[in-house]
């Protein structure tokens, strides 16, 4: 049984990717309590807030990074190398507009400052230097992902979760407190992007000085980003924006109270996020839809297994684990945790089947991804008088988007609905 679980190269890509992700979120939920004993309250909430950003920020490069996977995984499935140039090419439109991008982080820092209540726009600056090394290892982790390299990728990883804990210490420490916590981050992925750059060597690597041209095969993926830009988009909205409504609508104590529960209750996507990331180079255009819905199912089930079991012990023992991994000051909100829990799996699975329609290019993500938006705003900005309501109205949002799905699938076997593709 066990040999013919690991001879099936979906479960195994799995296992490698998914021991590689558990030993990453380790380190990177080890930064939290870590943080969160060296610091006040008030500055952690504010260092989860930045952290909140970097994910929204981030859409673009994981709109680029996604195409960027597709893009290989589907020229080596087609026995071509033509993946290294359309990279080089997509990699030149890219690169000014993450630049201009981390300037107006810089320069609209004071807004952002006054808008979430900071001190201080210094917390802000490490999000130019964060950019501009993520613009770059994007490209270098799609194209190991797109031909499934999972190791590597995995190694990448740990050594970036593993240098935001040393370097935030030594930083923190030094007296740079949300600068240095922050900081860290940027050095964290800058060592982890030389890595990824040395285990390429040899195999791919970006010519910059390659031209930007404007091919009929690159608008066709500049139009794939827009079905990109809407799914990835949303679904990082579901996990990372919470944080953002907590501290503009509650005081910066709440606020970092929260911050934590939500770090602890968000171990459920991360751990299951390793499923998605291999879910999305193996599925194919060109492969047959039963060879595609099975691998669907497998990721499905997988999810699952891991979720419920982290969201049973979320239930059963709220208040231990949050002061193990916290510290008794954050036991107040610790009766949050399982509802945050819930709101943590509902993403989780909305992000497996997001993944899976993604790489089969299916537009009609982009009206489910609107809708499911309105109605998670709407709730957030009519109920938001508790913690317990903003989380509802996320478990909200990702329902309503999960009975679209439903549907969706449902319709997926009428001819009718091909038009909108």
């Amino acid at each position: 049984m066990i040999k013919k679980l690991l001879g099936d190269t979906f479960i195994k890509n799995n296992i490698i990717f998914f021991i590689g992700s558990l030993i990453a979120a380790f380190l990177n939920y080890l930064y939290h309590p870590i943080m969160v004993r060296m610091m006040s309250v008030k500055e952690f909430g504010e260092v989860e807030t930045i952290i909140s950003i970097t994910y929204l920020m981030g859409i673009f490069l994981m709109i680029c990074g996604t195409v960027a996977i597709n893009i290989v995984s589907n020229h080596l499935h087609a026995s071509s190398t033509k993946y290294i140039q359309l990279l080089a090419q997509l990699f030149k439109l890219v690169l000014p507009i993450v630049l201009l991008y981390a300037m107006g982080i810089v320069i609209f820092s004071p807004i952002l400052m006054h808008f979430l209540h900071f001190d201080s726009i210094l917390p802000f600056l490490p999000l130019a230097l964060i950019l501009s090394v993520d613009v770059v290892s994007t490209f270098y982790n799609a194209y190991l992902r797109g031909a499934e390299r999972f190791f590597v990728v995995s190694i990448a990883n740990i050594i970036s979760s593993g240098g935001r804990v040393i370097f935030g210490i030594i930083l923190v420490y030094a007296g740079l407190q949300v600068f240095g916590a922050i900081g860290a981050l940027a050095v964290a992925n800058l060592v982890s992007l030389l890595y990824v750059m040395h285990k390429t060597r040899g195999l791919f690597h970006l010519a910059f000085d390659e031209k930007a041209i404007y091919t009929a095969e690159i608008c066709n993926e500049i139009s794939y980003s827009v079905l990109i830009f809407f799914s990835l988009g949303y679904i990082t909205f579901l996990y990372a924006s919470d944080v953002l409504f907590i501290k503009y609508y509650f005081d910066p104590e709440t606020a970092g109270l929260y911050s934590g529960i939500v770090t602890i209750a968000r171990i459920i996507f991360f751990a299951t996020g390793s499923v998605a990331g291999v879910l999305m180079p193996t599925i194919k255009i060109r492969a047959q839809k039963r060879e595609n819905r099975t691998i669907l199912k497998k990721a499905l089930c997988i999810t699952i297994l891991i979720s419920i079991g982290i969201l049973g012990a979320f239930t059963l023992f709220p208040s231990w684990i949050v002061s193990v991994m916290l510290g008794e000051r954050y036991v107040a909100l610790a009766h949050l945790l399982p509802l945050a829990g819930v709101y943590a799996f509902s993403v989780s699975l909305v992000n497996v089947v997001y993944t899976y329609y993604i790489a089969l290019r299916d537009r009609r993500l982009i009206y489910i991804s609107l809708i499911g938006l309105v109605m998670t705003l709407s709730s957030i900005l009519l109920y938001h008088h508790s913690a317990q309501a903003v989380i509802g109205g996320y478990i909200f949002g990702t329902s309503v988007t999960g009975v679209l799905l439903l549907m969706f699938k449902i319709c997926n076997c009428c001819d009718a609905c091909d038009k909108f593709r």
